[in-house]
């Protein structure tokens, strides 16, 4: 593994831990909003925050920055 790859594994790594709380905070955020109403409000506000693109997509893209990285650190 040359020089390069340590370096992009570093800023994948670096770039994916940053990310992660983003989506957290996010999550976090809707369910607050969804948190005042019912039970069955809430099976459903979880239900659409799963398939919610942006905070799904800042979790999942920051979980696949963190996986890559130690992938390429490790490999």
């Amino acid at each position: 593994m040359g020089a390069d790859d340590k370096g992009i594994a570093v800023i994948l790594l670096v770039a994916g831990i940053g990310m992660f709380p983003f989506g957290i905070v996010i999550i976090k955020q809707q369910w607050e909003a969804y948190k005042k109403g019912e039970e069955r409000e809430w099976r459903i506000a979880l239900f659409f925050e799963m398939i919610d693109l942006w905070s799904t997509w800042v979790l999942f893209l920051s979980l696949l920055l963190i996986l890559g990285g130690a992938a390429l650190l490790w490999r």
